[in-house]
């Protein structure tokens, strides 16, 4: 069987990212809040922030995939398969 190309790769690897990034992203949204409510309004400001960089970053993200010649429509859902890194929970 044949080496897979750095596209071929590229259009497996990036749906993988988006989707890490998105847990990312949920669990900084969920970590705000905390800090929000705890009345650490800056700190929570600022995990607010990255979160939307993150957002920021998936849009990107989708951007490289169509140029790769991925199937970016498939990958804008939400849900599929979620990385638990252990990352505060």
């Amino acid at each position: 069987m044949a080496e897979l190309s750095s596209r071929e790769k590229l259009q497996r690897l990036i749906p993988h990212w988006i989707e890490h990034n998105r847990s990312h992203a949920a669990e900084f949204t969920r970590w705000a809040e905390a800090a929000n409510a705890d009345g650490h309004t800056s700190t929570a400001a600022l995990i607010e922030n990255a979160a939307a960089l993150l957002c920021r970053a998936e849009t990107e993200l989708m951007a490289a995939l169509e140029q790769a010649g991925g199937a970016a429509a498939e990958h804008t859902h939400e849900g599929g398969h979620h990385h638990h890194h252990g990352h505060g929970e």
